[in-house]
């Protein structure tokens, strides 16, 4: 492997430039959140544009296969280290938030049941609830006393949210 193509790119090194992709995986679209994340993280904006140009172009080389099994190694390092607990609400909250997205009742009292609503109920982004209903999904799949609790009380919180709509709908 050349060791050339493993040198640090406008002083950002491979491991840091993985960290950093591990940290933006969020908001890889959005430049400036990147800028962001990548000052927070002690790169200047002019560094990270130069550095992001510098390491994509010797990940896409044909002399970057070992910059690419290197990258993921440090990849898979960074997102083991870097990356925060998939869940933040508690079962409570995430039974609430399950019962919001589902509705029984049917027509013209159709209550808004969706995820783009219940997202902004409490404040969280779709890529949030992804992670939430990851997590829960799969202890609720290991779990089965855990996802007969959580059906219940999910089909007893479904009910009681449309009786309320249809109430005030009457």
């Amino acid at each position: 492997m050349t060791t050339d193509l493993l040198e640090p790119v406008h002083g950002v090194t491979l491991q840091q430039y993985a960290e950093l992709a591990v940290r933006m995986r969020g908001v890889s679209g959005d430049r400036e959140a990147c800028a962001r994340i990548a000052e927070r993280e002690g790169v200047c904006r002019s560094a990270w544009e130069k550095a992001l140009v510098g390491w994509n172009e010797r990940l896409s080389s044909s002399d970057g296969g070992a910059v690419t099994v290197t990258y993921y190694k440090h990849y898979k390092e960074a997102l083991a280290r870097v990356a925060a607990p998939s869940a933040s609400a508690t079962f409570d909250v995430y039974v609430e938030m399950s019962a919001m997205i589902r509705s029984k009742v049917k027509g013209e009292a159709l209550r808004t049941a969706d995820v783009a609503s219940m997202c902004k109920t409490f404040g969280i982004s779709g890529e949030k609830w992804v992670e939430i209903s990851r997590f829960w999904t799969t202890k609720l799949m290991r779990d089965p006393a855990l996802f007969a609790e959580y059906s219940e009380r999910v089909r007893e919180r479904v009910n009681a949210i449309d009786a309320t709509e249809t109430q005030q709908r009457s």
